[in-house]
């Protein structure tokens, strides 16, 4: 049986200066697992998005420890550049954006697992970098559970990681005909994290040489790491738009 989702948000955002309203009705693509649509399924889902009258779509590209589309960088690192169950040749994003704007539709590439590397049974990254990942304060390696899925966090600090997530997201800028970014999962995914040596070196060099506390819910403690992933999403902002002004 075929699964995939659809999850729809509608909101409206109105335009100084325009009499009439600016309307933005869009909706997340996503599938079950590695039960990614056909092409049919893709054609069909966006002629049907199309004719109720959506005007974006959301299209997944970051799940499950794969990107869904041909990654240069993740293949530098991992030496797979999409997911291996798919079959040979299979571009997804692809797919979806000639499908997409057929129909009208303007594509965004959804980076749903953001921090969320690793899927607990495709640790490809994690394999070739686990300094890159964040621990909590026992030293054990962050882990994220949904459905009763586990995944692992990059460390928010560590700079080799965060260069990572800025280069997959310009590889895709720069040779993907996409209309913007959506960028997920940003957030620390508990508050025992932060832990791993690189945020610990940095959280020292701004505090005289003092260790980060070991009380992991310390408001100064959950301010700076707040602070930390501010200033990554500004630097990700600028960097995707230095590439493509026009980008969402």
């Amino acid at each position: 049986m075929k699964r995939f989702c659809i999850i729809t948000f509608i909101f409206i955002i109105a335009v100084p200066g325009f009499a009439q309203e600016k309307e933005l009705r869009g909706t997340w693509f996503a599938w079950a697992g590695s039960n990614v649509p056909s092409k049919e399924d893709i054609a069909q889902t966006m002629e049907s998005l199309a004719e109720n009258n959506f005007n974006t779509v959301y299209v997944d590209v970051w799940r499950f420890g794969y990107p869904y589309f041909r990654s240069t960088v993740f293949e530098d690192i991992t030496g797979i550049s999409t997911d291996p169950r798919l079959e040979q040749g299979r571009d997804v994003l692809a797919d979806m954006i000639a499908e997409g704007h057929r129909f009208g539709l303007e594509v965004e590439a959804w980076f749903e697992a953001g921090f969320a590397a690793c899927h607990e049974d495709n640790d490809d990254l994690f394999d070739a970098h686990p300094e890159w990942f964040a621990q909590k304060s026992n030293g054990t390696v962050n882990f994220y559970s949904n459905g009763g899925i586990k995944y692992h966090w990059l460390s928010h600090c560590n700079e080799k990681a965060q260069q990572f997530i800025i280069d997959f997201c310009l590889d895709l800028a720069k040779r993907y005909d996409v209309d913007g970014i959506d960028f997920d999962r940003i957030r620390y995914p508990e508050l025992n994290c932060g832990y791993d040596s690189a945020t610990v070196a940095l959280y020292k060099s701004e505090h005289d040489g003092a260790e980060p506390p070991l009380n992991y819910a310390d408001p100064g403690w959950i301010r700076w790491r707040a602070d930390k992933l501010t200033e990554f999403v500004g630097r990700l902002y600028h960097e995707v738009k230095s590439v493509n002004p026009y980008l969402t």
